[in-house]
């Protein structure tokens, strides 16, 4: 009876030790996945950054847009302004054109009776 009680004890320690080696081996593959968790955890930290920081770059893109647009409504009205302008000129140019030569006309007429005049004048 005491033989089999040290066979049953020897037995038993036999299925400690292998339990504990099945221990050591689960443990160490569970520190491996906490090893692979902790990077995971890292890469989602650092994904979550770069989506923050891209969400506020396109923030700040999409302010700048809006404020380029103002930018070139306001040229635009600009323009439209000094194209109105622009078209005034040139009308108040070419009245201005035709009156130089219409003074020009009535010079050169005066001119031509001064000299008509003054040749009556030396043959008289």
């Amino acid at each position: 009876r005491v033989v089999d009680r040290a066979a049953e004890v020897e037995k038993l320690r036999h299925e400690i030790r292998q339990l504990n080696e099945e221990l050591r081996s689960v443990n160490a593959e569970l520190a491996g996945t906490e090893r692979k968790l902790a990077d995971v955890n890292a890469m989602v930290v650092e994904s979550q950054q770069v989506l923050k920081d891209e969400r506020l770059e396109k923030q700040q893109l999409t302010l700048k847009l809006r404020q380029l647009d103002g930018r070139v409504r306001s040229l635009e009205a600009e323009s439209t302004m000094l194209r109105s302008e622009n078209a005034q000129l040139r009308q108040f140019a070419t009245k201005e054109k035709q009156r130089k030569f219409d003074l020009e006309q009535q010079l050169k007429e005066q001119q031509d009776e001064i000299v008509s005049t003054t040749e009556a004048l030396f043959h008289a």
